[in-house]
């Protein structure tokens, strides 16, 4: 209980300070949604992308696989590398802009670019 209490001074400040450093959110915070018609056995591929604290998460899809992206950090210019959890991984870069994004991927479809937009 002594030690408890000689460390108070520096629990409440840390305490107080946390919620604001986890809330700290980034220029490209959201939701952003894109997709490609590359056609063939791949069709459609489709992009969700989270950013969050400049964060990013998501997945690209297509009838050939699903991607998930590894949490990787959003760039103070809104750009980035990444790569996914499939094996064989997978790997692109993202581009942000205020309003959308574009991404270069490498997918079991081929090397894509797809471009998207800001869902909220």
């Amino acid at each position: 209980m002594k030690q408890l209490a000689r460390l108070r001074p520096v629990i409440i400040p840390l305490a107080c300070i946390a919620p604001l450093a986890a809330s700290a959110a980034g220029p490209y915070d959201g939701k952003w949604t894109g997709q490609r018609d590359v056609g063939g056995n791949c069709a459609t591929v489709t992009v969700q992308l989270v950013v969050r604290n400049n964060r990013l998460s998501g997945a690209v899809r297509s009838s050939m696989e699903t991607s998930t992206i590894i949490n990787a950090g959003v760039g103070a210019g809104g750009k980035l590398r990444f790569s996914t959890s499939n094996r064989p991984a997978r790997y692109g870069a993202v581009t942000f802009s205020s309003t959308g994004f574009e991404m270069n991927i490498h997918t079991a479809c081929g090397d894509l670019v797809i471009s998207g937009s800001r869902a909220s």
